[in-house]
Parts: structure tokens; sequence; C-alpha cells
């Protein structure tokens, strides 16, 4: 499971792929630039390629659920020597104005109940994303 991104199906009927994607936009959006349009451009031909991502800081603190994996919007901290990230303050899954005013993503692996300043994660730029 993701937050945001459920529900989420890929199905195939003969040889019609199908994607449903949940109804929520920032949803649909991180779905789209994480799985979607790698899909997409693998059936048109080109070599799957997953989205690169990078090592980030974070500099807060916060519980998570355990057992699903979390993408949450965050901005760069223009002043560090290490790429350091501070969570955005909105991160429900209607919430346009995150995608607007965050840099990124920090995707957090379902076995991670805590995160604590200063653990390292994997950042994804919505520069690369969605270029």
């Amino acid at each position: 499971a993701i937050k945001p991104g459920r529900p989420l199906a890929v199905g195939k009927i003969k040889n019609t792929f199908m994607i449903c994607l949940p109804g929520n936009p920032v949803s649909v959006h991180l779905l789209y630039g994480m799985i979607v349009k790698p899909f997409l451009e693998f059936l048109c031909g080109a070599p799957l390629i997953q989205p690169r991502g990078i090592k980030a800081t974070a500099m807060f603190s916060m519980k998570k659920k355990n057992q699903r994996m979390e993408w949450l919007r965050v901005n760069i901290i223009k002043n560090s020597e290490n790429l350091s990230v501070n969570r955005y303050y909105k991160q429900g899954s209607g919430m346009i104005s995150s995608m607007v005013f965050t840099d990124g993503i920090l995707e957090i692996p379902e076995n991670i109940s805590y995160i604590s300043r200063g653990d390292r994660f994997i950042f994804y730029s919505f520069k690369e994303l969605f270029n």
C-alpha cells in the first residue's frame, strides 16, 4: 500500500492494458510520475526506467503507520551542505497546493514507523518525475 496513492489497479484484457487510479488529485499525480509514466513509456518501446532518487536527510520527526510506504511532500533546504528536506505541512491527498509549493517527495519505506530528524531516505524531485 502507498500513501497517498491507493487504490491502484493494473490489468490486461486481451491486448489492452488498463490502469485504474484513485480519485484524489495528489494521489493520481504522484502515481502517474512514479508508476504510470514509466510504464506507458515502456509500452511505447522505451526501456523501463524507474524514477531516479537521491538520498536526503529529513529535518523533521513524525510518526507513520507501519505496513505502507509513504510519499511525503517536502521542500529542499537551500543552505545545507548535504541534501536536506522539510516536510510540507499539508499532506492530504486532496491538497493540490502541496504539489505546487513543494520540491518533491521523500519516500518512507513500509517498515518505518517513526522518522527521526537526521534519518535519510530517497528523495524524488518533481522536475525529474514530470519532465
